[in-house]
């Protein structure tokens, strides 16, 4: 199951943890809201469609992320997006991204690499 598939069918706030790495952040039902998206809320939607839910607890769900960032790291690498471009250290960061503290075009271009693997050609 996709982390995407609960927040399609929720409006709640979804406590997410990374199966391999000590984080914690969040990501917020759109079932009411699919339409009214803006560039951050697309850009955690398309991330949420990436992320296996690979365990269910009472405090939240589980998913793979550090693994979809380590299978997609030579594109972050060419995208120049971290200083230190490798799991370890981009995770230890992943909360605070994920909190806000980066630019809309920066999370769109760090999810575009994800999901496409590579750098996005530039338009």
């Amino acid at each position: 199951m996709k982390l995407y598939e609960l927040l399609a069918i929720s409006d709640d706030e979804i406590t997410v943890f990374d199966r391999d790495y000590d984080i914690e952040t969040y990501f917020y039902g759109i079932y009411n809201s699919a339409d009214k998206n803006d560039d951050w809320e697309t850009a955690m939607v398309e991330l949420s469609k990436l992320l296996d839910v690979v365990k269910f607890s009472n405090s939240g769900v589980a998913v793979n992320l550090s693994e979809v960032i380590e299978k997609n790291i030579q594109g972050l690498k060419e995208a120049d997006l971290f200083i230190r471009c490798n799991t370890d250290d981009i995770m230890d960061d992943i909360a605070n991204i994920l909190a806000g503290n980066v630019s809309e075009k920066w999370l769109k271009k760090f999810v575009s690499v994800l999901k496409d693997g590579k750098q996005e050609a530039k338009k």
